[in-house]
């Protein structure tokens, strides 16, 4: 088979790097983890769990980095499925491509050959959920003077005008109200969701 364009986020072969210096039986569980998190089955992964038994062997170790390790493999496997690589293909790749050691590298295709046929299957990567799309988001700043148990109330506030398309391509509108303490939280949950999403 021919050798299919990688595309390798920012620091992945230093990632790699670390993964390298996972024990055999952590790293399978962690890729049979991120096999079943991109086909639904689990809402996310407990990098902390791996974190503590890591740290016996590596002080310097940081959730940060135990977080990239878990993205590089779901990348990694994110591509597999998207490029519906055997196990044999996906060794080729990765001794092609990256610094992997031949413990890693056997443990990433033992896993893929057992557990990736299930997430080719799915079609995951082609699959949209079945909700709506943002299409339009608007807002506007008002100041409530004034309400029927207080005269004086200057309160200020922030509408949100949500246009989202559902799945049959129907526009609805919803509105929302928020106090200015409520929509500075949904902006930093806006925000930690985009940071999220950028690492997938």
């Amino acid at each position: 088979m021919a050798l299919i364009e990688f595309s390798q986020p920012a620091g992945f072969g230093d990632t790699i790097g670390l993964i390298n210096n996972w024990p055999q039986e952590m790293l399978s569980e962690l890729c049979e983890e991120v096999i079943l998190l991109l086909q639904y089955k689990i809402g996310s992964i407990n990098r902390n769990k791996y974190l503590e038994k890591l740290l016996m062997q590596d002080s310097t170790l940081t959730s940060e980095k135990v977080k990239s390790c878990i993205n590089a493999v779901s990348h990694l496997y994110r591509f597999a499925a998207k490029a519906k690589l055997s196990g044999e293909d996906l060794h080729q790749q990765l001794t092609s491509d990256f610094t992997c050691g031949v413990s890693t590298l056997s443990v990433i295709t033992n896993v893929w050959k057992t557990k990736g046929p299930s997430l080719i299957a799915c079609n995951f990567t082609e699959e949209k959920l079945n909700i709506g799309q943002l299409v339009d988001l608007q807002w506007k700043l008002g100041m409530a003077i004034s309400s029927d148990s207080c005269k004086s109330l200057n309160s200020p506030f922030v509408i949100l005008k949500l246009k989202v398309s559902d799945p049959s391509g129907n526009l609805h509108t919803y509105t929302m109200e928020m106090t200015l303490t409520q929509f500075k939280n949904f902006s930093t949950q806006l925000k930690e969701i985009a940071s999220l999403l950028a690492t997938v």
